[in-house]
């Protein structure tokens, strides 16, 4: 049977998911586990602390879904990763090879050789990073199930391995619209290209949604930082960066108040609709090749 493509499934859009009433809801059920998962947690936020690591985390997922030992073409070698991460443009071939180097060490890839070939070296997630991904898709399917009670979303949301694999051969075919989400949110770039900047924000919005006047009050540049392996020093650069940039207003001392500015949350909001949307699709891609619709 020939592989499923993007043209043979219909999906929702990031449009229709922005303009559903049940995006606000389904914003802050993403928000809140994407909290869950790297609050206070050192080494996930050593894997995900910018674009660049968070690329070469989806990369080498998609990268091994195809792996087959059998077919030269498909070993996912350091060359085939740093090629597939061009499409993103989010780090350059020497801070690949820092950010391969940090992930091996923290216990999230390994490198192995081939036939004892040591210029020939395979890219393999470990059980960690496995479990990772699978706790990256419950995040992410959390809020279509909210939206789409109909649609089918059981299996990632029961971490089932078998859909693992063939969403992240999905995730394969549609490489390059995932680098566009990353590429064409201009109002993202800042958070996505610092260090635990898409984290911070992604915690600004959760204290900004539990505030009825829209501010993230009283907010301790000593206190968030640590929450996501960074300094007080780091998370003030980045919010008064924020504000040179008319994304964000800061006011106090110390403590801050900080009044995300509505062109901020629509680009935050269209980056998590995007991510929403591409989800929905690799999903339903991957539920027919595995023959359950």
């Amino acid at each position: 049977m020939p592989p499923v493509t993007v043209a043979d499934l219909s999906h929702h859009s990031s449009d229709s998911i922005l303009a559903d009433p049940r995006f606000p809801e389904a914003r802050r059920i993403y928000v809140d586990a994407i909290v869950r998962l790297y609050e206070n947690e050192p080494m996930l936020n050593r894997l995900m602390h910018e674009a660049g690591r968070m690329a070469i985390f989806f990369v080498v997922m998609c990268l091994n879904a195809r792996y087959d030992p059998a077919d030269r073409a498909s070993w996912p070698t350091v060359g085939r990763v740093k090629k597939a991460l061009g499409r993103f443009q989010a780090a350059s071939q020497r801070r690949i090879d820092d950010i391969v180097g940090r992930l091996v060490s923290t216990g999230y890839l390994r490198l192995d050789m081939v036939g004892g070939d040591r210029r020939v070296r395979i890219v393999k997630p470990t059980d960690a990073m496995l479990a990772h991904d699978q706790d990256w898709m419950v995040a992410h399917y959390a809020p279509l199930a909210h939206m789409f009670p109909g649609s089918d979303y059981a299996l990632p949301l029961r971490r089932d391995p078998r859909f693992q694999t063939a969403q992240r051969l999905a995730s394969l075919d549609i490489l390059d619209w995932s680098a566009r989400i990353m590429a064409d949110n201009s109002g993202m770039a800042l958070f996505l290209d610092r260090a635990a900047g898409a984290l911070i924000l992604t915690k600004l919005v959760q204290l900004m949604d539990q505030d009825r006047g829209g501010l993230v009050p009283d907010l301790a540049y000593a206190d968030i930082g640590p929450r996501f392996g960074v300094s007080r020093t780091h998370v003030r650069t980045l919010l008064q960066d924020a504000e040179r940039r008319d994304l964000a207003e800061l006011s106090g001392r110390g403590s801050q108040q900080v009044r995300l500015m509505p062109s901020l949350i629509a680009s935050y909001d269209r980056f998590v609709a995007e991510g929403m949307s591409s989800h929905d699709l690799t999903c339903r891609m991957a539920l027919a090749e595995l023959g359950t619709t």
